[in-house]
């Protein structure tokens, strides 16, 4: 289960990286539609925002990269271990094995959920930073429209 969940905040990394870019360029080029070609932003608070949320989008953007090229610090059984199963503790009763296993299983899969929970947190940084930048573009765009008046 923690796996499927390690795989799955790794996608959503990623959806975040695409998504960015396709919000950015979409927003950006309904602007040009909207306003013409030859449009430029006169007033400083809607240049301020604009940079603003130019540089939110990045950073969404890199936390998603973050999220998708996050190692998973995840304890595993050692190769030690693993040697001395199959040699000096192989005559052991299969309970004893069993218990061995479990408690292994159970370190590994406690170790991966506190990683895949870091990765949680940040991939929600990540959406937190992408409604900041729609927010900080729309507020641009406010900003400009208001100066006209």
């Amino acid at each position: 289960m923690e796996f499927d969940r390690k795989k799955a905040l790794e996608a959503r990394g990623g959806y975040i990286v695409s998504s960015s870019g396709a919000l950015f360029t979409l927003i950006i080029g309904l602007a040009v539609v909207v306003a013409g070609s030859g449009f430029t932003i006169h007033h400083p608070a809607a240049v301020g925002f604009a940079i603003a949320s130019t540089v939110t989008f990045v950073g969404a953007a890199i936390v998603g990269l973050a999220v998708q090229g996050m190692n998973s610090k995840y304890d595993l059984t050692s190769d030690e271990t693993l040697t001395s199963m199959v040699t000096e503790r192989w005559g052991e009763s299969a309970e004893a094995a069993l218990f061995v296993t479990a408690r292994r299983n159970v370190e590994t899969i406690g170790s991966l959920r506190k990683s895949n929970d870091s990765k949680a947190i940040i991939a929600r940084w990540g959406l937190g930073l992408q409604i900041a930048a729609i927010a900080l573009l729309g507020m641009s765009f406010v900003a400009e429209l208001v100066s006209y008046r």
